[in-house]
């Protein structure tokens, strides 16, 4: 029997399988999701629809590259690694930043970097897009962001299809890291490099930084509170498969480590995804569970908190191990208990 309170949780529910043991069927207190009714429903709420026409997705301009005059361009961007100085300019009447790689004339120049000084906080979004054109694109053999926070960098990388005007997409989930970042909500620095294709002389130039947030949230463990434990590697290479597997299918996510998200920012989310966190603590509970209270649906993998449980009524669920071969071979959802549920 499904509690009657995960039903009546303004539409909050729960799946409950039925397990095929050996001819028998059995049921099993294994949560395999919490999702709402309307996520499965043919008709999205008006609010869904808005969404669906929208992207599901909202875009907030860090850097227009539009400067008056060269020297406020340059004031703004410095050159590093022998780099030619930027300069202000025009396409079809939007301004610009202009950047020259001279690959063919500088044979030892590895890249392009310029840099600037910032103060962000990016713990929230989920990709960032480059809006730029490279006249000879075949000089470039790959396009660097990077954002400073304290004494590392994280570091994202593009590549460069066609000369006209195009938009360079960063997903947040495939960016690595150098050094030691102080984390994604203390970024102090912007850095754009072009680095050496063919020996070719090439023009680039930058239209508009963007970050770019989702409906969907993935919640990773922080490198920071979490880089030494022994399950790290593993969470970060979980949460990064399913980051994939929504590009995949068209869906943007963002990715919010756990010391750096607040309540605020994950109840903007309406689903929140935590493929696989060993490490959350009683304050990223609290903070998930908030969230949830204010609209936003939980999908748990593997692991689901207590407090998270228990507030869905569904104390006592546990890990069970499989006890002789084929008894978990298949599994049938009840279908009271979610309207509308895939067959």
């Amino acid at each position: 029997m499904i509690p009657n309170r995960i039903g009546d949780r303004s539409g909050l529910g729960s799946v409950v399988p039925v397990l095929r043991r050996r001819g028998a069927t059995a049921r099993a207190a294994i949560l395999l999701l919490l999702l709402t009714p309307a996520a499965w429903t043919a008709r999205p709420a008006a609010a869904e629809e808005a969404a669906q026409a929208s992207g599901g997705f909202r875009d907030e301009v860090i850097e227009t590259f539009a400067y008056a005059a060269d020297a406020e361009a340059q004031a703004a961007w410095k050159p590093d690694e022998r780099s030619q100085p930027v300069r202000r300019a025009e396409t079809d009447g939007t301004p610009c930043l202009e950047i020259r790689l001279p690959f063919a004339a500088d044979t030892q120049q590895a890249r392009s970097v310029h840099d600037r000084a910032v103060r962000l906080d990016l713990s929230s979004a989920g990709a960032f897009l480059l809006e730029l054109a490279v006249d000879r694109p075949e000089a470039v053999g790959s396009v660097s962001l990077y954002f400073r926070s304290g004494e590392g960098w994280y570091a994202g990388s593009g590549r460069i299809a066609e000369s006209r005007r195009s938009v360079l997409r960063f997903p947040k989930s495939q960016f690595r890291t150098e050094g030691t970042p102080a984390g994604w909500n203390q970024v102090d620095g912007i850095r754009i490099a072009f680095w050496r294709g063919r020996d070719v002389d090439a023009t680039a130039r930058l239209f508009s930084l963007t970050a770019r947030r989702h409906e969907i949230a993935i919640v990773v463990p922080s490198p920071k509170l979490h880089g030494t434990k022994s399950e790290f590697r593993t969470a970060q290479e979980t949460a990064r498969r399913m980051a994939e597997f929504l590009e995949a299918l068209g869906l943007g996510a963002d990715w919010l480590e756990d010391d750096a998200v607040d309540e605020g920012v994950l109840a903007a989310h309406p689903l929140i995804l935590v493929p696989y966190h060993p490490f959350l603590d009683e304050q990223a509970t609290e903070v998930l569970l908030s969230a949830m209270r204010k609209g936003s649906k939980g999908f748990f993998f593997y692991q689901v908190p207590n407090a998270i449980l228990e507030y869905l009524g569904l104390g006592g669920a546990r890990y069970t191990a499989q006890r002789e071969d084929g008894e978990f071979a298949e599994i049938r959802f009840e279908q009271s208990a979610l309207p509308d549920l895939p067959q």
